[in-house]
């Protein structure tokens, strides 16, 4: 059960949608939501990684629909906010700076 927590964790915070969209140019995360075909038209820059979670999850499913698919997302969300929070001074500047980050 440990070792099931630990990978878990470690899963969701090597693939946090907070890393994905501070750590990456504007254009692979564009690119990446324009894969998944998203209804999302942006995604603020402040709590990115929730934004880019909930747009993820927003799509159209290119294939079967697994139901622990939806619970890694919801777990993804809730370590996504804690990092975004911890990112709130960096992403509240690149908010101010840049707007939103554009999907089209």
């Amino acid at each position: 059960m440990r070792m099931t927590l630990t990978v878990l964790f470690g899963i969701t915070l090597t693939a946090c949608g907070s890393f994905t969209t501070v750590g990456s140019s504007d254009q692979k995360v564009a690119s990446n939501l324009k894969r998944q075909n998203t209804h999302c038209e942006n995604i603020p820059r402040v709590y990115s990684g929730v934004a880019y979670n909930f747009c993820y999850l927003h799509s159209n499913p290119g294939g079967t629909y697994i139901d622990w698919f939806l619970g890694f997302y919801v777990i993804d969300s809730v370590a996504s906010g804690v990092v975004d929070t911890a990112l709130l001074p960096y992403t509240g500047y690149k908010q101010y700076k840049h707007g939103n980050l554009s999907i089209e």
